[in-house]
Order: structure tokens, then sequence, then C-alpha cells
């Protein structure tokens, strides 16, 4: 068997980006960005494994009575895929 580091699309470096996005998260990384950053990865093969299907995030929040009988939504936003500039109001 050929025991020789694969190179290329295939090999290590292939993936080195990948790896300095994970290296980069911190308490300060949005998660949009980050998102984003993966997507992009995704799109140019540059991931060990790819993002199975299309990410999507979207944001509820829920405000509620005080006995808690009655929650409703109150805010509901579409991060990825970022709204395209017809899409806002």
């Amino acid at each position: 068997m050929d025991k020789e580091p694969r190179t290329g699309r295939d090999g290590p470096e292939a993936y080195g980006e990948e790896k300095m996005v994970v290296d980069s998260i911190d308490g300060t990384t949005s998660f949009h960005d980050l998102a984003t950053r993966l997507l992009d990865l995704n799109h140019q093969g540059k991931l060990r494994k790819p993002l199975v299907g299309d990410l999507t995030a979207t944001v509820h929040i829920y405000k509620a009575n005080k006995d808690r009988t009655e929650i409703e939504e109150s805010f509901k936003a579409t991060l990825l895929p970022p709204p395209t500039n017809n899409s806002q109001a």
C-alpha cells in the first residue's frame, strides 16, 4: 500500500482553511459569520465532510403571560440564508 500522505483536494492541505475557521472560534465569534464561512468552504469543497442539505437558521422569540397559559411568538427572523434586499420591508 502507498504510505505517502495524500496531497491536493483529498489530502491534508485541502482542509487547512477548515482548520483555520475552527481554530478561530471563540467567545466573540458571530454565529452568522461562522455559518457564512462554513457555507463558503462547503461550496468550494474544502470541508472534510460536506454539510448535509441546505443550512438554515431562524430565531424565534416567544412571550407568555404571568401564569404561562398563553404563549405567543413575538419575534421571528431568518438569519440563513440571509434575506435578499427585495424581501426586506
